[in-house]
């Protein structure tokens, strides 16, 4: 099945905030800094693309049974927030990467998430 336009363009969204705030912490903090940033970002990105999956999964199975389009959608959300959190304490003990700019990569692509959506809207209803 074809990625949707609108999912592409989120997962483009977020990568193209992630880029732009890993260079700049780059330039404010050098390497350190931007892979931090970097990381933080791909976490949402990692979060997007696990959606995507369970997704294509419920869309798969659509018309068989809502119950089991309900288990997926909550075991969606709770994989979503484990990972969230285990890609943190990766980042943070095992990368010892930067609390501060890690946090920072990771709200810059959630806020990415807001936009992308709203400027998709926006350009739907023109």
């Amino acid at each position: 099945m074809p990625i949707h336009r609108e999912t592409r363009n989120l997962l483009l969204g977020q990568l193209l905030v992630a880029a732009t705030i890993a260079t700049a912490a780059g330039v404010l903090g050098g390497k350190p800094g931007a892979l931090a940033a970097l990381y933080g970002g791909l976490i949402v990105v990692t979060n997007t693309l696990l959606q995507l999956w369970h997704m294509k999964r419920a869309e798969r199975i659509a018309k068989e049974d809502a119950n089991r389009i309900l288990r997926i959608v909550y075991r969606c959300a709770a994989e979503r927030l484990f990972s969230t959190i285990a890609l943190f304490l990766i980042g943070l003990i095992k990368l010892k990467l930067d609390p501060l700019v890690l946090l920072i990569g990771f709200i810059a692509g959630q806020a990415s998430v807001v936009m992308t959506k709203y400027f998709l809207k926006f350009n739907v209803e023109k």
